[in-house]
């Protein structure tokens, strides 16, 4: 990406004054946006939440090392492109070899509030593997969702501590609808579960 010469970049004054400036309506849309971009990297965050994104845009900004072009876009376009930029690097720089995190494992309960799965699986903590297994539990629960995209992004919003009413604002869903999804999602997770537990 080729450097905005100085005289197109607005100067660090103009950068303070837009951030101080920015309305809280504008501030609420930024962090939609940022949390749409953090659920859609999905385990590719690494743990990062959707304030690590936005935070790290405006210390790109502040730091010149992404340059806002007022001529060509508003402050508020200037940050999502930068979000935008950030999230794809995070993207392609991970790598599937990566280690899963604690916080990546789906928790999900009857009220669709978030819960250790593995708290469901009989207690096999001195038996070696433990870790796979929980490794394989999680990418298990990813497969049986990979045909239900609502049903994933309900996942991973719960996986991020992200309340029903986040959710379904980030997904457009009414109550019921986010309701029968979750059901949908539990009913799925149940099922492979129980088989686990008759094989067990």
């Amino acid at each position: 990406m080729s450097r905005l010469p100085d005289d197109q970049a607005a100067s660090d004054a103009e950068v303070e004054a837009a951030i101080t400036a920015l309305t809280t309506v504008q501030l609420i849309d930024l962090k939609r946006y940022a949390v749409r971009k953090i659920v859609g990297l999905g385990r590719k965050a690494l743990g990062r939440d959707w304030q690590d994104l936005l935070d790290t845009a405006l210390e790109r900004t502040v730091g010149r090392d992404r340059r806002w072009n007022k001529a060509q876009v508003d402050f508020r376009g200037h940050l999502r492109g930068v979000m935008r930029s950030i999230a794809s690097h995070w993207r392609e720089e991970f790598e599937d070899c990566e280690p899963r995190l604690e916080s990546e494992l789906v928790r999900l309960d009857a009220s669709g509030e978030p819960r250790s799965p593995i708290d469901r699986v009989p207690d096999r903590s001195s038996e070696p593997g433990t870790d796979l297994v929980a490794q394989e539990l999680l990418q298990k629960f990813e497969e049986l969702l990979s045909d239900d995209e609502i049903g994933l992004q309900i996942l991973w919003g719960l996986r991020d501590e992200m309340s029903p009413t986040e959710i379904r604002d980030l997904l457009a869903l009414d109550t019921k609808g986010y309701e029968t999804a979750v059901k949908r999602v539990r009913r799925r997770i149940d099922a492979y579960l129980n088989r686990g537990m008759e094989h067990a």
